[in-house]
Parts: C-alpha cells; sequence; structure tokens
C-alpha cells in the first residue's frame, strides 16, 4: 500500500516506530491498529478502495445522480486541503487523544475531579444494583440536597464541571455548580473510549488552541519588524498600510501563478487582493507577542555578534589543561589618546595582549600604532618569554597573522620553525569564539574610563571629548615652543573637563597599561578554582598569578628557549635560491660566502632553495640555512647596489620617504591642475570637490624623524668641522710641549686624540649618508621627469 513498506516485518516496525494506536483482536490472535495512525497516504488508499466497492454496489442512476461529492477520498488534493491533511494534530482537537505530557496542572486536576464522580456514580451502581442512569439521577439527586460523601465535595464538583457554553436557568441543577446528567454520560463513553483504546483516562478538557494559519500580512509584518533599525510595532502598522497594496498585488499574483501557472488580468488582481485580510492594531500587536518567536525577530535588528549573543553558546573548560599549552590573542584599539612618541600629537594605539587558557595569565603587552605582524609578533616574543613557546595559539581571522611570514608557509614562517599551530574561529566574526581575550577587551575598556582623552561614542560625552583635545592640541603647541605657561594652562583645563587621568608622555601610558595587566593577574577569576583566602579566610577564586605559581610549584616548567633562539626565530626568513655564491635578501642587495657554492643554481639543473634570515636593524649580514633549519653560513654584504649596506629598517624608511615625497607632488600638480583656467572647455557642468585629506600617522612619524635626523646631521657637521685638526705636521716635541703645559697624563691625551678621530669618522659618515640621500631624491626626480 502507498506509504508503508513492502513486507510485513517492515509494516509492523514501522508501526512500533509511529507509535500507532492498537488493540488486540475481539477473535483470534494479534492486534488491530486504527486506520487515524496510519500515514495520510496509506488512509486515502483504504478510503479511495471502500469507497469505490460501495459505489459498485449502488445503483446506476444514483451513482450518475451527481448527489455524491466529487472529490472522493484517494483522488488528488488542492493545496488547502493537503495542507490541513498533513498538518499534525493540535493538542486538544476534539476526537483526538490527549498527551499527558502536554496537559496543564488545571487540565489535570479537572480531568481527576471527573475521575473522582464516575467513580462515585459506579459505586451507586454496585450497591443499589440498578441501571447506570438510576445511578447517575441518585447522584445528583444527593448532591442537590447537600448529602454527599467526604470524598465527593461541592469543590470537587465545581472543578469537574465543564464551564464553556451558555450559563443555565436558576431552576436547573446546573445553576448550583453540579453537572448535568448529559454530561455525566458524556464523561462515561469518554473513559470507556480511552480504556478500549489503552490510551489512558481522557476526562481533561480540552482548552482552545490558538490559531497558527499563515496569513499573507504575517509576511510583511516580519519583514517590516526584522529591521536594524528596530522599529516600533505602530511604525510596523503604519508602513503596512503604505506597503500593503503593492504587497498584496505581488502575493495574489505569485499565488495564482503557482496554482495555474498563469497570470491574471490586472481586475482579477485587484478583486483577489481586496479580498485578502489586513490585520487590526491588536492582532498585530498579539502576533508579535504570543505568536512569533522573540528570537527570530531578533534575526535582522541584530548581526553578527549581537544576535549571537542571544542564541546557543557551546561552554568550554580548562580543566586538566596545562599552563600555555593553547594561547588565546587579541588586539585592541584604546578608547583613549596618547602622545605619540615623535611629534606629541594625542592618538590612538593598538595593543596586542595574549593570554594563557589553563590559568588566565596575562603576558606583557605589545603596543604598536596600528595592527601590524611586527606588533602581534613582539606580543607573541614576550609571551615566549614568560611560558615558553605554545603548542596552539588562537587569534581573530586577521591577515597580519594569515600570511606566509607567520603561518602558512611550512617551512620559513614562524609557526613551523617554532612548532606552533595557529588556528582561528571558523566564523569569521565569531567573538564567542575567541572570548577570552575579547572579555579582556572588555576589562581595558572599563579601565579606560578613568582617563581623561577616553573616547567612547556611547560612554563619553561628544562636547567634553572635543574640548578635551582641544586643550590638548594647545598643550603639544606650546610644548613645542617652549611656552610652559600656556603649556600648564591648557594641561589643567585639559584635567578640569575630562576629569581623570592625562598622560603627558607615552612612557606615561605604558606604564599604566602595564598596571592594569598586573592588576588583573592578581584580581580573582571566576574560571580558576575556589581557594581559602590567606588574607581574610574566606572562600574565593585563585588569580591568574597565583594559578600559575601554584602550577610552578606542583612542577611544571615552561618550554622555555635561550635567548639567541629566541631573537633568531622572530627574524624575517625569506625563501631564495643562490645564484653566483650569493642570495639576493632585500632591496636588490646582494650577500657573499664561499659555503654557498654548494647550493648554487646551475643552468639545466634543478635550483635548490635556501632560507636566508635578516636582522630587521642590521643590514650588514644575514643568516643562510637549508629548508631543514641547518645554519649554513653567515653571509656578509657585497656592495654591489650602493657604497655602504642599507638595513631594512634604513630600506624601509627611505622606501616611505619616496612614496610620500611622490605624493605630495602629485597633490601639487592636482592644485596647479584645478587652478589652470584652461584645463576644461566652457560647456563642463560638473563641478569637481577635493577629496578630504588623509593623514598617515606612520608617515607623519617618518617625516619628522628625518627632519630630526637633518638637523641633527647639520649640528654634528659643525661640530665636526670645528673639531678638525690643522693640515701641519705636528712634531714630538711640540705634542710634549702640549701635554706639559696643560697638565694632561699621556692617558688622558691619548682618550682625547681617540674621541677627535671618532668625531672625524662620524662626520665623514654623515657626509656620505647626505650624499646617498641627494643621489637618491635626484634619481627620483630624475625618474618622475621621465615619465612627464
Amino acid at each position: 500500500m502507498p506509504g508503508m513498506p513492502g513486507t510485513e516485518r517492515g509494516v509492523l516496525k514501522s508501526l512500533k516506530k509511529n507509535l500507532a494506536v492498537s488493540r488486540t483482536k475481539v477473535r483470534g490472535f494479534g492486534f488491530e491498529y486504527a486506520i487515524k495512525s496510519l500515514p495520510q497516504e496509506t488512509q486515502a488508499h483504504i478510503a479511495a478502495q471502500v469507497t469505490a466497492q460501495v459505489l459498485a454496489c449502488l445503483p446506476a442512476e444514483v451513482a450518475a445522480s451527481g448527489l455524491l461529492p466529487a472529490t472522493v477520498p484517494g483522488q488528488a488534493l488542492t493545496d488547502t486541503a493537503r495542507a490541513t491533511a498533513t498538518a499534525p494534530a493540535v493538542q486538544g482537537q476534539k476526537g483526538e487523544p490527549l498527551d499527558p505530557w502536554l496537559q496543564t496542572n488545571q487540565q489535570r486536576a479537572v480531568g481527576m475531579a471527573r475521575q473522582t464522580v464516575l467513580r462515585y456514580v459506579q459505586r451507586i451502581e454496585d450497591e443499589a444494583g440498578c441501571t447506570t442512569r438510576r445511578a447517575m439521577l441518585t447522584f445528583l439527586t444527593t448532591a442537590a440536597a447537600g448529602r454527599l460523601d467526604g470524598d465527593v465535595s461541592a469543590a470537587v464538583l465545581e472543578l469537574s464541571r465543564d464551564s464553556r457554553g451558555r450559563k443555565a436557568s436558576t431552576a436547573h441543577p446546573n445553576a448550583q455548580g453540579l453537572p448535568t446528567l448529559r454530561t455525566l454520560q458524556g464523561w462515561l463513553k469518554r473513559a470507556k473510549e480511552s480504556k478500549e483504546e489503552q490510551t489512558g483516562d481522557n476526562l481533561a478538557p480540552r482548552l482552545p488552541q490558538a490559531v497558527m494559519a499563515l496569513e499573507p500580512w504575517m509576511v510583511l509584518a516580519v519583514e517590516l519588524k526584522r529591521r536594524p533599525q528596530k522599529p516600533t510595532t505602530a511604525s510596523v502598522l503604519a508602513d503596512m498600510k503604505k506597503a500593503w497594496p503593492d504587497f498584496s498585488r505581488e502575493w495574489v499574483q505569485k499565488n495564482r501563478k503557482a496554482r495555474a501557472g498563469a497570470l491574471a488580468t490586472p481586475e482579477q488582481l485587484k478583486a483577489l487582493a481586496e479580498r485578502l485580510s489586513f490585520p487590526s492594531a491588536d492582532q498585530l500587536y498579539r502576533f508579535f507577542r504570543e505568536k512569533f518567536s522573540q528570537l527570530d525577530l531578533l534575526d535582522g535588528q541584530h548581526k553578527g555578534s549581537a544576535l549571537r549573543a542571544h542564541k546557543f553558546y557551546q561552554h568550554r573548560t580548562n580543566a586538566g589543561l596545562e599552563p600555555f599549552v593553547e594561547v588565546h590573542a587579541d588586539g585592541w584599539n584604546t578608547h583613549f589618546l596618547a602622545p605619540h612618541p615623535v611629534t606629541g600629537e594625542y592618538v590612538s594605539y593598538e595593543v596586542w595582549h595574549f593570554h594563557d587558557v589553563a590559568t588566565r595569565y596575562t603576558t606583557p603587552l605589545s603596543i604598536g600604532m596600528s595592527e601590524s605582524a611586527d606588533v602581534i609578533l613582539k606580543g607573541l616574543e614576550e609571551c615566549i618569554r614568560v611560558g615558553g613557546i605554545p603548542a596552539v595559539w588562537q587569534t581573530d581571522s586577521t591577515g597580519s597573522v594569515k600570511n606566509a611570514k607567520v603561518q602558512f608557509d611550512p617551512v620559513a614562517s614562524i609557526s613551523a620553525r617554532a612548532g606552533m599551530t595557529v588556528v582561528h574561529p571558523a566564523t569569521v566574526g565569531n567573538s564567542q569564539a575567541n572570548g577570552i581575550a575579547e572579555n579582556y577587551n572588555t576589562r581595558l575598556d572599563r579601565e579606560s574610563r578613568a582617563l581623561a582623552t577616553y573616547m567612547h561614542p556611547e560612554r563619553m560625552d561628544s562636547l567634553a571629548f572635543k574640548q578635551v583635545k582641544k586643550f590638548t592640541s594647545h598643550m603639544v603647541k606650546a610644548q613645542a615652543k617652549g611656552d610652559l605657561e600656556a603649556h600648564k594652562l591648557a594641561r589643567d583645563a585639559a584635567l578640569r573637563v575630562g576629569k581623570g587621568i592625562l598622560f603627558e608622555t607615552k612612557d606615561q601610558m605604558v606604564k599604566w597599561l602595564d598596571d592594569v595587566r598586573v592588576k588583573s593577574n592578581n584580581t580573582p577569576h571566576s574560571a580558576l578554582p575556589k581557594i581559602t583566602c590567606p588574607t581574610t579566610g574566606k572562600k574565593r577564586h585563585q588569580t591568574p598569578q597565583e594559578a600559575l605559581d601554584g602550577a610552578i610549584k606542583n612542577g611544571w616548567q615552561p618550554v622555555a628557549v635561550d635567548e639567541c633562539t629566541l631573537t633568531e626565530l622572530f627574524m624575517p626568513h625569506e625563501r631564495r635560491t643562490v645564484t653566483r655564491e650569493t642570495v639576493h635578501a632585500f632591496g636588490g642587495q646582494r650577500y657573499y660566502h664561499e659555503s654557498l657554492s654548494a647550493y648554487s643554481s646551475v643552468p639545466g639543473k634543478p635550483k635548490t632553495e635556501v632560507m636566508v634570515a635578516i636582522d630587521p636593524m642590521d643590514g650588514e649580514y644575514v643568516w643562510v640555512k637549508d629548508l631543514q633549519g641547518r645554519l649554513i653560513c653567515k653571509a656578509k654584504f657585497v656592495s654591489a647596489t650602493g657604497y655602504r649596506s642599507q638595513s631594512l629598517y634604513e630600506f624601509a624608511l627611505a622606501k616611505r620617504m619616496s612614496a610620500q615625497i611622490k605624493r605630495k607632488e602629485n597633490q601639487i600638480e592636482d592644485i596647479q591642475a584645478r587652478m589652470d583656467p584652461d584645463r576644461a572647455p566652457l560647456e563642463v557642468k560638473a563641478i569637481e570637490v577635493a577629496s578630504a585629506q588623509v593623514f598617515d600617522i606612520g608617515q607623519c612619524a617618518a617625516q619628522a624623524a628625518m627632519d630630526k635626523a637633518l638637523i641633527t646631521l647639520a649640528q654634528q657637521r659643525k661640530e665636526a668641522s670645528q673639531l678638525t685638526p690643522s693640515s701641519e705636521p705636528a712634531t714630538e716635541s711640540a705634542d710634549f710641549a702640549t701635554r706639559f703645559f696643560s697638565g694632561e697624563t699621556p692617558q688622558e691625551a691619548e682618550e682625547k686624540a681617540r674621541q677627535k678621530q671618532e668625531a672625524m669618522d662620524a662626520a665623514d659618515l654623515l657626509a656620505r649618508m647626505d650624499a646617498e640621500m641627494q643621489a637618491m631624491q635626484q634619481e627620483e626626480e630624475e625618474q618622475r621627469q621621465a615619465a612627464m
């Protein structure tokens, strides 16, 4: 049969699995199953067979009279009929058994009261030997006279009474709170049916069920309600009135096309759309309050982490985890301003913090101007200094970590050379997956509210923040001019408006952040076990510092590395091929060592790759290793691209300077082009608006550093010119006379001569640097002129 397995064993297994209603056969062995417990397809098939048999037995004139329904069971159902047929049975629907687990306390109490009444009637019937009807009449008469026994009181009768329907007249027994004879007979019938079907006592009243049918206006209401603007229900109703004409026509058109497969005329669509019901304000409020999930309403009003904060979260535990096996890290852009180390301007910083999952200990922070790989790796280096190399390092999905230098290169990356596993949350933007570090961001924000330059938009008054920023700018200008009085007045004004701590140097900010870290490490953490406080004697959670100290006391030792290995670990490593016993490191610079001859590439032979480790602050040497990490040699710079080697740091500064100069020149050319009256014909109607100027803090710092270096260069050149010795040869007697009259010892004279020689060497070096810088600028100018 349709909807049932093909074997008898399969049919029995399916019926038992679906808990089909059954009873023992009246004749023979086995069970009989209720038709309503079978699948809908099976019921329709059986009904169609029975109907066909009945029609076959009817006379031909009756079958052809048209009195029978056009649609019989087993035929194709319409969409509405199919939806009704396949809908699950609603709890409390007439004719369906009540599930005891879905009943309310009131339903159970009423059902038990009715069972008590029927047991009392049964006792009267057994004692008097009369019929059930006569026993019921005797019960009602005794109840009306107030002569019932203790187990059936007036309260039980009042509870068992069905409160639905019209109120009876005062002369009727039901007016006294008693059930009628017909009601008692109905209860008895329901009890017998429940006993036969083995569904238990089914005397609990059925409660009215809310109509959960889908209406077109509900779709529009949900669409308007689930918006990021979080509209009120009143505004949703107003928006629905505006959008309802178009929405109803589109709804009818799509529904008709889906059903009939054809479009309707505009008149037909308008007539069908007018038949759709529009809700009242009470219906809309009740729909959102009672019939629609409040959590589903948030989907659309909230996105990302804001929505996940209301949904399921898988809690994790650190039980049995060794310290610094897993480390979580995250960056925090400061919600306050602090002085720039070069310019003195008040800017925001990027703070990276690392946390041990087992002890919740926070290692020393890493602070930079922006989120970069250098800032992150500095924080990782400080973490390794405290707890050794972690086995698992988890961060957010940032490009400063997800690259070949840190993670992806299986040979040269830091994770491969250190033996770490770098992981990221499976879902981008899921802050709950990195909750330890995210919670620390909240702590930093909370501590930052004590600062005068705090700038959170939701907690700091915007006018006060603007005033503080204005006064700090006055402080910077006064300090640059050397006006101590103006600096003091601006500082006092900033403190008066901000009402908090005001940083005057970057070092003060770094000290304050480290104090916050130490404070958090000595604060009890709810994720750590409870101990007895040695000071108060009360139970409290461990602090991260106590947890780490306890682990060390119990024998834990970090996977420590020596200082040389740690320094080498964080050197940039690049893959290179050896050409003619040299390797190229950066900026076209070549490094040579005779040991590289065994790795040189030969035409026609496969190339051999090596790793080149670079010290960012020293460009004189590089360390060359094979792909297994064994040191091959320490190659020295060979002057092919310049008269001296450049460190990676100097190369980056020069590159940034050239790019900044080029941008400034392009801006000058754009201004000249805009001011040229012949730049465009008169019929051009568009008005060109200059874009807002963007300031790069890093470029400003580099420019300030370069200006400072030029000033220092001029001062040192002036001092060197004063210290330049005379070209005339000095005789031994003259030197002796000079030492005799000056009172200097030979050692002092030698030290003074050495200092003079160092000053001369420094002046010569500065002169060469000046010449190279001028040559670079001249080369850039020639290239720009050639490009034009």
